[in-house]
C-alpha cells in the first residue's frame, strides 16, 4: 500500500559473505541476494569480517530486486578481539569501506591475509563516527563482544559519544524471568561446558547496555547451520530488526531511527512481525482547486498513516488544510461549541461580500481515503448550488477504476475526530461538554440511558401515586365532619318517628311490589295461554294439489289438534280464575291491612314533619349521602393502609433506579479506564452525585426564575445539594416549603418560586439525583494528580488534549492543539501522548512548537510557504531529511543560529 513518509523496514545488518574467510560453501551472489529476498528483508548490510571486496557485487545484484544495501565491515580490535559493526551510507561502495579499514591500520595485503586492526575499540568508533558511520558494538552478550571489557570501558562506550546502538543475540533468555538463565544459555547453545563466569559477563553486558538506554538491535551474523560458527546462507534473516525509516533508507535515517529507538526499532524478540498494523481508517490525500486561499496551482497533499505534522510560519495557512479535509469529511462536530461552529460554517462556504468563505463556484475538493484496505475518494464540486455536488467512490484495484457509492451516507462509515484550534480549551472550560465527547462513542451507554430513564418513569408515577393518596388522606377530617351533620340530620327524622314509619313503610312496599310481581305474571301467563290457542297455528291443505285419501288423513289429525287447542284455551281461562281469587285473598289478609297500618303511620308521621317545616323527601337524599360519605371514609382508611405497600414499592424503584445508575458510572468509568488506563499524568472519573450544575439547571429549568433572589438562592441550595448527606437535606426543604412549614436559609421569593411549582415538577425535583461529576486531574510538576479546577487553562487543555489524544482509532485532525501550553506540558504529556496513539490511529496535526514534530517522531512533515501569497506547500518529507530538518529549524526555532544562541545562552553544549 502507497503512502508517504516514515514506513517500517525489516532489516538484518550483520551479515557476512562469500568474501569472509569463515564462510563455508562455494555460493553465488545471485543465490545469496535469493535468499535476502526469501527472507522478505529490505534492508542488509554487507559486514564481512575486515573486508569489503563482496560488497559492490551485493550491492549490484540487490538493487535489481528493491532492497537497500548499507556497505559495512565487522571489524575486530585490539588484542581483545572486540568485533564492531561498522555501516556506511547506502550511496557509498567498497572504496569507501577499503579506506577506512586503511584509516584503521588494515590495507589491501592485511585483508587478503585476514589481519586485524591493533586499534582500541575506541579510536575505531571515533575514526568512524567522523566518517559519518553508525558504529555498533556486535553481539555484545556473546563471544567477542564487549563483555571482556573492563566496566570501566563499557561504561565509557555506552556512553552513546562512540556508538550509536549495540547488536544483542539472547536477549530471549536475559528477558525470560521464567526460567534459569544460565542453564537456558546452555541449552541454546548446545554447549553446557560453558561457565558461569562467561555467562555472567554476558549478562552483564546486556543489562549495562539496557540501563544505559542504548538502542537494541538483532542481527542474524548468518550461521551456515544451527550452533555453527561457520557463516552460510542457512542463517540470512534468522534474526532481523525492523527499523522505521524514510522512502529511501539512508545512513541519516537510520541515525534518526536509533536517536527515537523506543518508536523506531523493534528486535525480532519484540515483533516476529511487521510492529503496527496500519489503521482501519487513514485519510491519503486531498487535492483541492478553485479555492480563493490558492487559486493558481491548488493544494495537493499526501499524507503517512501515522503522525503528520503541518508547519509554517503565521499566514502560511496550515489550518486551512485541517478546516478543507474536515469540510469534505463533514466531519467539523463542535459539541454545542456555537462560536467555534461560526468559524469552520464561515471558512467553509462561498467566498461572500465580506470576505468570508474561501469557495467559488467551481471549487473542487478531493479527499482520498482507506477503509479496511479500500480506496475511497470523496468529491465535492459545483458550490453555486445550495448543496453541492457530493459523492463517494471506490477504487476497483481489480479493473483500475473507479465505481460509484450510490449510498451517501457511507460518509458515516469514513469519520474523522476534527479538534480546531480554541475548540480543546473550549472543552476544557467546559466539563459537560467533555462529558458528551467522553460518551459519544460507548456503544453500552445508551442502552443503559434508556433502562435508567424508563426506572425513573416508574418511579416518578409511582412517586405521584403517593402524593394523590396522601392528598386524598387529608380530607377525611373533612368527610368525618360531613358525615358527622348528615347523622345529625338524620337523628331529627328518627325522633320524630319518620325513621320508624318509612322504615315500616317501605318494607311493606316491598312485599306488595313482590306479591303483585307474582300475580301480575300468572296473569299473564294465563292470558297469554288463551290468546295463542285462538291462533291458526296450522296452514290449510291446498285442496287442488292433494289427493282425496291424503285430505282424510290431514283433516283427521287437524280435528285432533284442534281438541288440544280447546284444552289449551280452557287451561289458560282457569289460571285467569285462579289470578282473580288469590287477588281477592291477599287484599282480605292480615299483612294487607298491617299495610295499610303502615301507610297511615307514614302519612301521619309526614304531617307531623310538615308541622315541624321539614321536607319528608329529604331523608332520602340525606341517607344517600350518609352512604356515600361511609363509602368514602372507607376507602380512605384502606387507602391508608396501603400507604405503607406504596412506600415501599417507591424505596424498591429507587433501588432499581440507583442500580441503573450505577451501571452507567460503571460502564463510563470502564470506557475511561480502558482508554487512560495506562496514562499516569491524567486521570479522569466520575464522582457520585456531585454535579452542581445539574441541579442548578433543574431549578433554574422549572422555576423560569430570573430575579436575583431566587437564582442566588438556587446557586446556593445546589452547593448543599451536592454536598455529603446534602441530598436529604435538599428534599427536605423543598417538603417543608410545598408543605408551607417554616425554612430557614432562603429568601420568601425563593420559597414563593417553589410553592407556585406545578404538583408534578415538584414530584420530579423531590426525586431528583444529582448527576455524576467529571473531575479531571492531572499530573503538576510535583508529581500529584490534582484537579483540573483548581488548573491554569494551560494544564486543563493538556488534561483534555491527552484524553482525545488516546480515544478512538479514527483520524485525527487538530489545529494547534499547543496553543494556551507551556513547551514543558507539550513535551511531558502531548508528545508522550502523541507517540502512543500513532501506532493505531492516523493523527494530522498543524502546528507551530517544534516538540510535537522532532520529538513526537513525526512520520511526515509538511511545510507550507510563509512567503507566499497563496497557501502553498513549500516541502514535504520526513526528518530523516536535511531539507526538512532545515525547515524545521527555520519555521519553528528561528533558524539555526537563533537555535545555537540560545543553546549557548542556557549553557547547553
Amino acid at each position: 500500500m502507497d503512502y508517504v513518509g516514515l514506513r517500517w523496514y525489516k532489516c538484518d545488518f550483520h551479515l557476512h559473505t562469500m568474501s569472509s574467510k569463515c564462510y563455508e560453501d562455494e555460493d553465488t551472489i545471485e543465490a545469496w541476494v535469493d535468499e535476502v529476498e526469501r527472507k522478505e528483508l529490505n534492508c542488509i548490510a554487507v559486514t564481512d569480517h575486515n573486508d569489503y571486496r563482496y560488497i559492490d557485487k551485493i550491492k549490484e545484484e540487490a538493487e535489481k530486486r528493491n532492497i537497500t544495501v548499507f556497505p559495512g565491515v565487522e571489524l575486530t580490535c585490539d588484542t581483545a578481539k572486540i568485533h564492531v559493526l561498522i555501516l556506511f551510507n547506502t550511496d557509498c561502495n567498497a572504496d569507501d569501506v577499503r579506506d577506512y579499514l586503511t584509516g584503521v591500520g588494515i590495507d589491501k595485503r592485511a585483508v587478503e591475509n585476514g589481519e586485524v586492526t591493533s586499534e582500541s575499540i575506541f579510536n575505531v568508533c571515533d575514526k568512524a563516527k567522523k566518517l559519518g558511520c553508525i558504529v555498533i558494538p556486535a553481539h555484545i552478550d556473546e563471544l567477542n563482544g564487549i563483555n571482556s571489557m573492563s566496566d570501566a570501558n563499557i561504561s565509557k562506550l555506552l556512553t552513546g559519544k562512540y556508538i550509536d546502538a549495540v547488536q544483542v543475540v539472547n536477549e530471549d533468555v536475559w528477558e525470560n524471568k521464567d526460567v534459569d538463565f544460565k542453564q537456558a544459555i546452555r541449552d541454546k547453545y548446545n554447549d553446557q561446558s560453558i561457565s558461569d563466569e562467561k555467562i555472567d559477563a554476558w549478562y552483564k553486558s546486556y543489562k549495562k547496555a539496557k540501563t544505559s538506554e542504548i538502542p537494541f538491535i538483532m542481527s542474524s551474523d548468518n550461521p551456515r547451520a544451527e550452533h555453527d560458527a561457520k557463516h552460510g546462507l542457512w542463517g540470512i534473516g534468522r534474526d532481523y530488526c525492523w527499523i522505521k525509516m524514510g522512502d529511501t533508507p539512508n545512513i541519516e535515517g537510520l541515525r534518526q531511527a536509533f536517536l527515537s529507538y523506543k518508536e523506531r526499532i523493534r528486535t525480532s524478540y519484540q515483533s516476529k512481525n511487521l510492529p503496527e498494523r496500519l489503521p482501519e481508517v487513514w485519510i491519503k490525500s486531498i487535492t483541492v482547486n478553485g479555492v480563493s486561499i490558492s487559486p493558481y496551482c491548488g493544494i495537493n497533499l499526501e499524507f503517512n498513516t501515522q503522525l503528520n505534522t503541518i508547519i509554517g510560519g503565521r499566514g502560511s495557512g496550515k489550518s486551512s488544510i485541517i478546516r478543507l479535509i474536515a469540510g469534505a469529511l463533514k466531519s467539523a462536530k463542535f459539541d454545542d461549541l456555537e462560536v467555534i461552529k461560526a468559524e469552520q460554517e464561515n471558512f467553509y462556504q462561498l467566498t461572500d461580500k465580506n470576505g468570508k468563505g474561501v469557495l467559488a463556484e467551481k471549487s473542487s475538493i478531493e479527499v482520498q481515503i482507506y477503509r479496511n484496505g479500500i480506496l475511497y475518494k470523496i468529491i465535492e464540486t459545483d458550490f453555486k448550488k445550495k448543496s453541492s455536488s457530493f459523492s463517494i467512490m471506490k477504487y476497483n484495484q481489480e479493473l483500475d477504476t473507479w465505481d460509484a457509492v450510490k449510498e451517501e451516507q457511507f460518509i458515516d462509515f469514513l469519520l474523522v475526530d476534527t479538534y480546531t484550534q480554541k475548540q480543546i480549551y473550549e472543552l476544557a472550560q467546559a466539563p459537560d461538554a467533555l462529558g458528551r465527547l467522553i460518551d459519544k462513542d460507548n456503544e453500552e451507554l445508551p442502552v443503559l440511558l434508556e433502562k435508567a430513564d424508563e426506572a425513573y418513569s416508574e418511579l416518578i408515577d409511582k412517586i405521584k401515586e403517593l402524593r394523590l393518596a396522601k392528598d386524598k388522606i387529608k380530607e377525611e377530617a373533612k368527610l368525618s365532619l360531613e358525615l358527622k351533620d348528615l347523622n345529625n340530620q338524620i337523628d331529627v327524622y328518627k325522633k320524630s318517628g319518620f325513621t320508624s314509619a318509612i322504615e315500616e313503610k317501605t318494607k311493606y312496599e316491598n312485599e306488595k311490589n313482590a306479591i303483585d310481581s307474582y300475580l301480575n305474571s300468572v296473569k299473564s301467563i294465563g292470558n297469554e295461554l288463551v290468546e295463542y290457542s285462538s291462533k291458526e297455528h296450522i296452514s290449510r291443505p291446498i285442496d287442488t294439489f292433494l289427493s282425496d285419501d291424503i285430505k282424510t288423513i290431514l283433516k283427521k289429525g287437524k280435528n285432533s289438534i284442534d281438541v288440544v287447542f280447546a284444552e289449551i284455551k280452557k287451561n289458560g281461562e282457569s289460571i285467569v280464575s285462579q289470578y282473580e281469587l288469590l287477588k281477592g285473598e291477599v287484599e282480605k289478609s292480615e299483612w294487607n291491612i298491617r299495610y295499610q297500618e303502615s301507610i297511615a303511620a307514614y302519612d301521619n308521621a309526614k304531617t307531623k314533619l310538615d308541622e315541624q317545616h321539614l321536607e319528608a323527601d329529604k331523608l332520602d337524599e340525606l341517607l344517600e349521602k350518609q352512604k356515600q360519605k361511609e363509602q368514602d371514609i372507607k376507602a380512605l382508611s384502606d387507602l391508608k393502609n396501603s400507604i405503607l405497600d406504596i412506600e415501599k414499592e417507591i424505596g424498591k424503584l429507587e433501588t432499581k433506579y440507583n442500580t441503573q445508575l450505577n451501571n452507567i458510572r460503571n460502564c463510563r468509568k470502564a470506557f475511561i479506564d480502558s482508554i487512560l488506563s495506562d496514562d499516569q499524568d491524567v486521570k479522569i472519573e466520575y464522582i457520585e452525585k456531585a454535579n452542581k450544575k445539574s441541579v442548578e439547571d433543574l431549578l433554574l429549568k422549572y422555576t423560569q426564575s430570573t430575579s436575583t433572589n431566587v437564582v442566588d438562592d438556587i446557586y446556593k441550595v445546589a452547593e448543599q445539594a451536592v454536598s455529603r448527606g446534602g441530598l436529604k437535606r435538599f428534599r427536605s426543604l423543598i417538603e417543608k416549603i410545598v408543605n408551607e412549614e417554616e425554612v430557614s436559609g432562603v429568601s420568601m421569593y425563593f420559597q414563593r418560586a417553589i410553592k407556585n411549582l406545578d404538583s408534578s415538577l415538584i414530584d420530579q425535583i423531590l426525586s431528583f439525583v444529582p448527576t455524576d461529576d467529571l473531575q479531571v486531574s492531572y499530573k503538576n510538576a510535583a508529581g500529584k494528580l490534582v484537579p483540573l479546577h483548581t488548573a491554569s487553562p494551560g494544564q486543563k487543555t493538556t488534561a483534555i488534549l491527552t484524553f482525545i489524544l488516546a480515544y478512538g482509532d479514527r483520524p485525527l485532525l487538530l489545529d494547534q492543539p499547543e496553543d494556551d501550553l507551556d513547551n514543558r506540558l507539550v513535551y511531558d504529556l502531548v508528545v508522550k501522548q502523541l507517540k502512543k496513539s500513532k501506532k493505531h490511529r492516523q493523527i494530522i496535526v498543524v502546528t507551530h512548537n517544534a516538540n510535537i514534530p522532532v520529538n513526537g517522531d513525526a512520520e511526515y512533515i509538511i511545510s507550507m510557504d510563509s512567503s507566499s501569497r497563496y497557501v502553498a506547500v513549500k516541502n514535504a518529507g520526513t526528518i530523516d531529511n536535511d531539507i526538512i530538518r532545515e525547515e524545521i529549524c527555520d519555521v519553528m526555532e528561528g533558524t539555526e543560529f537563533a537555535f545555537k544562541m540560545r543553546a549557548k545562552k542556557y549553557h547547553v553544549h
